[in-house]
């Protein structure tokens, strides 16, 4: 399988240039990744909305200066990503337990589990709100334009085989390029990006969709999809 962990470290260090500028103008954080970068070719991208918890940059760059015992000035590359896996409901990390305990009325079965945990997940949008109506309030168009542009070509490079939006927005899938977008019934639509077949399912910060009744029909079609 071919490797893109060059690629995506150079996609990364283009990142880093521009949402530094970005995060010391608004002072808000911002990484791109929810499991650690993949660095081969991926089978299943689930791609979110923005960050949670709206933390300060400057607060975050003291701490990672404190950490590494010296001055940087400048967000690592391998800050971009997690070093664990935030979604996985085999392994819930404490600090994201809400979404977690929403996932897994989804991803209940073994197999689903297991897709989940192997999955790559990143954002569209990289800066850290309190929620995603934070966004036009802290982003300026240019901002998210860049973000949108950027985790574009993150795709083009892991190349995976099924994608998944926890987002049903039209307006937000256009933006990112998927066509031909229609309901497929629980809450969920489909569409095609770079003619390919994805998913979108609601955030789990939407409530409804993810009752345990719902949570089980999104889970069939979802294992539907990651079987072809």
């Amino acid at each position: 399988m071919k490797s893109i962990s060059k690629e995506l470290f150079e996609w990364g260090e283009d990142v880093v240039s521009q949402c530094d500028n970005y995060a010391k103008q608004i002072d808000l954080d911002y990484y791109c990744f929810q499991t650690p970068m993949p660095e081969s070719q991926v089978d299943f991208l689930i791609i979110g909305i923005n960050p949670g918890g709206q933390k300060s940059y400057n607060e975050a760059m003291d701490l990672l200066r404190k950490q590494l015992g010296k001055e940087v000035s400048s967000k690592p590359v391998e800050r971009l990503a997690q070093c664990i896996n935030l979604y996985s409901v085999k392994n819930p990390n404490p600090d994201n337990i809400r979404m977690v305990s929403k996932l897994s009325r989804v991803f209940y079965t073994s197999t689903l589990v297991e897709a989940l945990e192997r999955s790559t997940a990143m954002n569209i949008y990289y800066f850290n709100t309190t929620n995603t109506n934070g966004l036009n309030k802290h982003l300026c168009e240019e901002i998210k334009s860049y973000c949108r542009k950027k985790t574009l070509e993150a795709i083009n490079i892991m190349n995976p085989k099924h994608i998944l939006f926890l987002c049903t927005n039209n307006h937000e899938l256009s933006l990112m390029g998927v066509k031909n977008i229609k309901g497929i019934g629980n809450y969920m639509k489909e569409g095609e990006l770079g003619g390919k077949r994805i998913l979108s399912m609601p955030n789990p910060g939407f409530y409804k969709a993810f009752s345990y009744k719902n949570g089980e029909q999104m889970g069939i079609i979802i294992a539907e999809y990651l079987s072809q």
